[in-house]
């Protein structure tokens, strides 16, 4: 199969994607994880708001993704998902300064630190996963 079947692009560049795509799912579940692992009931509306920045970013990425076929321009997803990485990034940032000025207790703290943190690499891994569709077609023009 590896000698008669051909791949509209390399091998390689479809694993690297997979992967990607992977890791986001990965810290995805990580932070649902925890928020059932640490008995959380009720979720923070900073979590809320991040857990919108990915969907948004998963969308970004699935238009992108779809434009595969045929090596389609997807500039403009690759910009999108790029912004959004920056929102997620800003959007963990002040969650967890909040987190610290709240006075909450120390465990409540750290929970919550934890999931947020988790949650801002699912989106670090969007823009992975947007890097590597975007060296694919760059790679395939």
């Amino acid at each position: 199969m590896n000698r008669t079947f051909v791949t509209p692009f390399d091998r390689d560049d479809m694993y690297n994607l997979a992967s990607a795509l992977d890791d986001i799912c990965d810290h995805v579940d990580e932070a649902a994880g925890n928020i059932l692992g640490y008995g959380v009931t009720r979720i923070r509306p900073s979590a809320q708001e991040q857990a919108t920045v990915i969907e948004r970013a998963a969308t970004k990425l699935q238009e992108a993704v779809g434009k595969l076929e045929g090596f389609k321009d997807a500039k403009r997803e690759l910009i999108e998902l790029r912004d959004l990485e920056d929102e997620g990034d800003r959007l963990n940032r002040e969650s967890i300064a909040a987190l610290f000025a709240s006075g909450d207790d120390a465990i409540s703290i750290i929970r919550w630190k934890d999931i947020h943190e988790q949650l801002e690499e699912a989106v670090d891994a969007c823009e992975n996963a947007a890097d590597v569709l975007e060296a694919i077609l760059v790679k395939n023009r």
